[in-house]
């Protein structure tokens, strides 16, 4: 990045007020073989990434974030649903999703992020979210404020192979699910649940395979918002597909 660093707010300002619970901090923790280890706790003005020249910050950032707000507000509120969309809102949804879920990977430990697919989006004017495969299920029941998970996604037992970095990223009534390949094979989207709808790449049908889904009112947070991740997936087709 050129020019002079500036602290990017990983959510916009504005959302603040309708996410914010009282007295509740925004947790970070690393999940892995060893447990759970809490990495940092702080409220939503500090969730910032400080790495984003100025020039971006102020200018197709800041227009990026304005332009979405009068379609994610009524999403993440319950008022409207992601099959509603207009062709151009789930360009714009899939826009917003994709540079997040860049802001929100640097904090993780996670794999290296391919920040190139950021930077080539970015010189090329921020427009088609191009590779990647970004999902959006809305109409949520049971959750509250803002939550996110990052995590690798290899799983050598499913149809299709995926090897993603995957970005679950959870505002109150709209989850969206933003997988970045980290390789150059072409992906195959597929979902296992019918509310689920496919943000981008357009005029793909994905691969249906329903999936039980199982009310769980125990579910911490963080589990709850992976458990419901799963259902949408992406992977380049493997040998025994």
């Amino acid at each position: 990045m050129r020019g002079t660093a500036t602290r990017e707010h990983i959510l916009p300002q504005w959302l603040h007020p309708y996410i914010e619970l009282p007295g509740v901090n925004l947790n970070h923790r690393a999940v892995d073989e060893e447990g759970v280890t809490l990495l940092r706790s702080h409220d939503l003005r500090n969730f910032t990434f400080k790495s984003i020249c100025s020039s971006c910050n102020n200018g197709w950032m800041s227009r990026l974030e304005a332009d979405v707000k009068p379609l994610l507000l009524p999403l993440i509120e319950g008022r409207r649903s992601a099959g509603s969309l207009a062709e151009a809102e789930i360009t714009l949804l899939a826009r917003w999703a994709f540079k997040t879920a860049f802001m929100i990977l640097p904090g993780q430990k996670t794999n290296s992020v391919p920040w190139h697919l950021f930077e080539r989006w970015a010189a090329g004017g921020a427009g088609d979210p191009n590779p990647a495969v970004v999902f959006a299920l809305s109409n949520l029941q049971s959750t509250k404020g803002f939550g996110y998970v990052t995590e690798s996604d290899d799983l050598e037992d499913s149809p299709v192979h995926p090897v993603n970095l995957r970005v679950v990223i959870c505002i109150r009534s709209l989850l969206l699910v933003v997988l970045l390949p980290l390789d150059d094979r072409a992906r195959v989207p597929g979902i296992g649940h019918p509310l689920y709808r496919l943000l981008w790449p357009p005029n793909v049908k994905p691969i249906y395979v329903p999936g039980e889904v199982i009310t769980d009112a125990a579910r911490e947070y963080g589990a709850f918002i992976k458990y419901l991740a799963g259902f949408a997936h992406a992977g380049v087709p493997s040998d025994r597909a």
